[in-house]
């Protein structure tokens, strides 16, 4: 079960009568949906004493777990890992791709079999160091073939596709070494077994809330000393590994923060603040945080609703509210199914939405040819909107085919929940964006 699947369970049955014991997995993840599945239980917790909760990480502070339930006991079970050496650089590299990409060669061409994971912040980083480790060894064939072993360059990341992630959890081929270059995917969503050579350029992508902005920004982060120390354990999983980190021992004990702020603190609070009201917690406040939200934060997220026509003046539920928090979306498409009904386009916003809702519809990798992205934007760009672009071309008979396919990947409209209220207009009652 997901998290926030369990959150829903949550508000609908504050009790949770069905459950005697529930875990929490990689809490130290430290999502919205964790911390707010943190606060309400907290508040079960208080109404049923049969009811036991265990929070399991490799990583988290376990202090600061404990002390918020009440000084929960702690249980440390060993793992079956093995020593894994740590290796700081003598100073911080200037260009940490580029060091990144020296020490992959420096591994391979010294170091006994094992395969290498490298963390990168991003797609494009991580195609880029796959493209120049297999330009080079055209370039440089002889070097490269005084080292047995061959190298095999594969990517990591959240869109990756089937075939591709077939490819890395494969075991690696007699003869050969998987150099994979992931984001923080890796960390823990993702194992590999027989890495044996970790690289930590100390970066990642973190994603932040603008909230007068209203729109989300993704920027390299410095990682913390937790993300360091779960890094580190991937070279430890199947034999003695080493972990090369990119940046000194000083900087890792002095400067690099403990923990990532928690998503809660950085992410929009508005569809939070709709799921609470829809299930009578009309106060978030009354909820206990382990890391409360910023005033700011809820302040502008109640104005984002209020906007939308899911509050009224008093910041009390409307009926458009209601209906939109029937929909595991956020606000904004939720109330563009809603309002299409209205205009007669509730088919086509449900394409759309659809579409919007996918993590990414682009997939552009490095075997898709560069000019297919340029020739695709310059013939069916829609002026007014990349959205209504991709709508008239997902019904369109080259779907599928040449550099579409390569260049858009495309969603099911089925996997959005809930379409029935969307396409039934007397489910919905009609609503119009004025109720």
């Amino acid at each position: 079960m997901t998290d926030g699947r369990l959150v829903h369970e949550c508000l609908a049955d504050r009790a949770l009568h069905k459950y005697s014991v529930i875990i929490l997995d990689e809490a130290h993840e430290r999502t919205v949906n964790m911390d707010l599945l943190f606060a309400l239980m907290k508040k079960t917790l208080r109404k049923r004493d049969d009811l036991k909760l265990i929070i399991s990480s490799a990583t988290l502070d376990a202090g600061k777990f404990s002390q918020f339930f009440w000084n929960a006991p702690i249980l440390f079970i060993e793992g079956r890992t093995y020593p894994v050496e740590i290796v700081y650089s003598v100073e911080k590299p200037t260009h940490y791709v580029q060091a990144v990409m020296e020490k992959v060669v420096q591994i391979h061409l010294n170091e006994p079999p094992g395969d290498i994971l490298v963390f990168l912040t991003g797609q494009e980083e991580i195609e880029r160091c796959c493209e120049a480790i297999e330009a080079d060894v055209q370039a440089h064939e002889r070097v490269w073939h005084q080292q047995t072993l061959k190298l095999m360059p594969l990517p990591a990341y959240a869109e990756l596709n089937l075939h591709d992630l077939c490819a890395i959890l494969k075991p690696t081929p007699r003869g050969s070494r998987k150099v994979i270059f992931a984001t923080n995917v890796a960390e823990s969503s993702l194992t590999v077994e027989g890495i044996r050579y970790v690289i930590d350029s100390g970066f990642f992508k973190q994603k932040t809330y603008e909230p007068r902005l209203r729109t989300d920004s993704l920027d390299v982060t410095v990682t913390s000393q937790n993300q360091a120390k779960q890094r580190a354990g991937r070279a430890g999983r199947t034999a003695p590994g080493f972990c090369y980190r990119l940046y000194t021992e000083e900087y890792f004990k002095n400067e690099m923060p403990v923990d990532v702020k928690p998503e809660i603190q950085r992410a929009s609070l508005a569809d939070v603040l709709l799921q609470l009201k829809a299930a009578g917690i009309n106060d978030i406040n009354s909820l206990e945080f382990m890391d409360p939200p910023s005033e700011e934060s809820i302040t502008f997220g109640e104005e984002l609703l209020r906007d939308l026509s899911a509050l009224d003046a008093k910041g009390e539920l409307t009926k458009t509210g209601r209906m939109m928090a029937l929909f595991p979306l956020e606000p904004g498409p939720s109330k563009m199914l809603i309002e299409s009904i209205a205009l007669g386009c509730s088919r086509e916003m449900t394409k759309i939405v659809a579409m919007l809702s996918a993590r990414t519809i682009f997939a552009k990798t490095r075997k898709s040819s560069p000019p297919c992205d340029i020739m695709w934007f310059r013939s069916n760009a829609d002026s007014k909107s990349y959205s209504l672009s991709i709508l008239q071309k997902s019904g369109s008979q080259t779907k599928g085919k040449g550099c579409i396919h390569q260049v858009i990947r495309w969603p099911d409209p089925k996997a959005v929940p809930l379409l029935p209220h969307v396409r039934t207009k007397s489910r919905l009652g009609g609503l119009s964006g004025n109720r």
